[in-house]
């Protein structure tokens, strides 16, 4: 029992520096896209930046570690201040600014992808059941799988239509009449929404399904 702890522990030491860049990027994302859309409330909150402090919220930070050693790291940043009546076009913008986020992990995971790709094809990597799991070249090329994955399950995770999410911002542009509105009342039951999800074993069914695809997606890939 100990042992399993300690290596979820060592496993979290590793991890935790992927995880930071991730939602830091992610949230920088955000808030470039905002800037770029007219609303320069994150670069005078001092968000405007890839310094993970700027980004990461204590209590996300906490619940991380601790579910991270019961053996499913969730965790989440601070969201970056937003503020849609600066837009020079509320609907679309919002809706950019949105997906921004998305679109970075999106990015970092085609990037790792392509870097995997080429360790493969320089023979630098070796992804077979044959890899020897005590080199250095072992732990790097794991590195780069579980990045690959960390930021694919963000992916899918923020496109979820649940507040706060970042895909529930986008269906509220697409179809509610008053977005604003809509997203005040709904935004009060955002938290409750997301552990409904946790603990009902629906976060854990996406998150399931959006790796399976992804493991297949990389060994078609690579």
């Amino acid at each position: 029992m100990m042992e399993n702890i300690s290596a979820r522990i060592i496993n979290l030491v590793i991890f935790l520096p992927l995880f930071l860049i991730a939602i830091t990027v992610h949230e920088f994302a955000h808030g470039y896209a905002a800037y770029w859309a007219g609303d320069d409330t994150a670069k005078l909150k001092g968000r405007l930046t890839l310094n993970p402090i700027a980004h990461v919220d204590p209590l996300g930070l906490v619940f991380f570690f601790a579910s991270a050693i019961s053996g499913f790291g969730f965790g989440w940043a601070k969201p970056v201040p937003v503020n849609p009546v600066k837009f020079k076009k509320m609907r679309r913008d919002d809706i950019i600014v949105s997906l921004a986020g998305v679109a970075a992990n999106l990015l970092m995971m085609i990037l790792t992808a392509i870097v995997i790709k080429a360790l493969v094809m320089g023979g630098l990597a070796d992804f077979t059941i044959n890899a020897d799991p005590t080199n250095v070249q072992y732990r790097l090329q794991s590195l780069l799988l579980q990045f690959f994955f960390l930021n694919g399950v963000l992916v899918v995770f923020n496109l979820i239509p649940v507040p706060p999410l970042d895909g529930s911002h986008v269906v509220i542009q697409l179809f509610s009449k008053d977005p604003i509105m809509t997203e005040i009342k709904l935004s009060r039951y955002g938290f409750m929404f997301l552990i409904i999800l946790l603990f009902t074993g629906i976060l854990s069914s996406v998150v399931d399904f959006a790796l399976t695809k992804m493991v297949l997606l990389l060994q078609f890939f690579i």
